[in-house]
């Protein structure tokens, strides 16, 4: 939300940097509200003054034992009009709060001019585009011909446009939160949180997504609640209404949460397989700045994120997002997209984003200076990455001719040393077609035994071992307890030495 003494002093500028996004933005509905508020405080002002006058000299002329009747009504007919006018203020307040949450976030003045992602400036790109020999196949393809995601099956759970991953996809999924939790909180610095997955309206309002996006949020009945889209909203609200002391800046969080979203405006967008859909799960990251190093901060975030798909080995590109394609609260915008052999082209993974004070207004975060100045503090989040449209690069960067996929070296130790996802190995498997699943044989789902499992069965008979070893010393022991208590021990028979 903007300062409204911006708007009343900068309204024509104001206009001007918001008409960069391609719309136009008329504050003079905003401008007369805040002229009839400032003239009813006046008034209320007045009032009160000549209230506090007014109950000093009715104490003045009772200490003199001399009536006070006439005053007296004064004062209570001037506290019906104080209450009066307290009631226009909180009215007009609202009545502009509600037209100032309408009114997006203000462009940086390096974000670049342009009215969609067709004006998006590439800022950098990591790694070199993986050429195949062979056709290569998009993910959908290659999840099906695995076995590892079935959204036939999740159409007749849920609907269209929800996920269903199996074995190994699940597995997958799992080994890239876990891994990229511990990235950004090991190396990144991320204080991890879990949150709640359901988020009341003034957190959806606090980071923008209501009044204004309310039909893209799935919301529950009589609880008055909403599935969280992000975890963005429920780790930028966990300091609303706090004032943080400077020294503790930047406050960085991550998290992962399922994200639920109608996606009510993607007509015509790309929509196939994992790219577009209702539910999804995504590690955040937030952070809590000053307003002097929040640039840098975006930097950094910005890399963070980045050090996700160099570590997988996933080659992709770094854009700037022009003017017209920001979101409703950012002032700047970079978005990762990954390299899709199948497409020939990138997809968007990651979005990160300064808000400036935007947020911080809404929610009430504020930070004290070391002089005891409070300032608004400035957000920042981004993805970290959105894990369904990781695994899509996953399986399109790291396909096999004979329809295999490699696991990313980084992710191995996350999937029990499994290298490779092959097609449909038991024990359970999908049949094409939509068929019910079928059991696989025993021996066709037999995985072979890696290092792992002959270590694991190394370890076991090695244990099975030592537990026979002791369980005959303690037999040993328990008979010479008993020779003890023959000539007088006082250990009681049975119990352990």
């Amino acid at each position: 939300m903007l300062d409204i003494r911006r708007v009343r002093e900068e309204d024509e500028s104001l206009r001007e940097a918001l008409a960069r996004r391609g719309g136009a933005s008329d504050f003079a509905p905003i401008l007369e509200r805040d002229t009839r508020r400032r003239a009813v405080i006046t008034e209320l002002q007045t009032h009160r003054t000549r209230q506090k006058d007014l109950s000093r000299q009715i104490g003045d002329l009772k200490r003199e034992g001399r009536g006070a009747e006439p005053l007296m009504a004064q004062v209570r007919g001037m506290g019906d009009r104080i209450a009066s006018l307290e009631g226009q203020v909180r009215e007009e307040a609202e009545a502009i709060r509600g037209m100032m949450l309408d009114i997006p976030n203000i462009p940086h003045p390096s974000v670049p001019d342009g009215r969609d992602e067709h004006s998006n400036r590439e800022v950098r790109r990591w790694g070199s585009s993986r050429v195949f020999s062979f056709q290569a196949r998009d993910h959908l393809a290659l999840g099906e011909s695995l076995g590892i995601i079935d959204l036939q099956r999740a159409a007749k759970i849920a609907g269209a446009r929800f996920p269903l991953m199996m074995g190994a996809g699940a597995a997958l999924e799992r080994a890239l939160l876990n891994f990229m939790l511990d990235l950004h909180t090991r190396r990144h610095g991320y204080y991890e949180v879990l949150p709640p997955f359901l988020v009341n309206a003034e957190s959806a309002t606090g980071t923008g997504q209501l009044p204004k996006f309310e039909a893209d949020l799935f919301k529950t009945g009589e609880d008055e609640l909403y599935l969280t889209p992000t975890a963005e909203v429920p780790l930028t609200n966990i300091h609303r209404d706090e004032i943080l002391p400077e020294r503790s800046l930047p406050v960085k969080f991550t998290a992962f949460t399922p994200c639920f979203r109608r996606e009510a405006g993607s007509y015509g967008k790309e929509t196939r397989g994992l790219i577009r859909q209702h539910q999804f799960g995504k590690v955040e990251l937030v952070k809590f700045t000053s307003t002097e190093t929040s640039y840098d901060e975006l930097e950094s975030l910005t890399a963070d994120a980045e050090e996700v798909l160099q570590r997988l080995e996933i080659p992709y590109r770094v854009v700037a997002l022009c003017a017209g394609d920001l979101g409703f609260s950012a002032a700047k915008t970079y978005d990762i997209e990954a390299w899709l052999p199948a497409k020939q082209g990138y997809l968007e993974i990651s979005s990160c984003s300064n808000f400036e004070d935007f947020q911080a207004r809404r929610i009430g975060v504020r930070y004290r200076t070391q002089d005891g100045q409070t300032n608004f503090a400035h957000t920042l989040n981004g993805s970290g990455l959105a894990i369904g449209r990781t695994i899509v690069a996953i399986l399109e960067n790291f396909q096999q001719e004979d329809g295999s996929v490699e696991i990313p070296m980084v992710l191995r130790p996350y999937m029990g040393g499994m290298e490779t996802i092959a097609p449909a190995r038991g024990p359970w498997a999908t049949k094409g077609g939509g068929q019910p699943l079928v059991r696989v044989s025993e021996e066709v789902g037999k995985e072979p035994e890696s290092k792992e499992s002959s270590r694991d069965k190394e370890v076991s008979e090695s244990k099975e071992a030592s537990e026979g070893e002791k369980g005959r010393r303690r037999r040993g022991r328990g008979r010479r307890g008993r020779n003890r208590k023959g000539r007088g021990g006082h250990r009681g028979e049975g119990r352990q030495p």
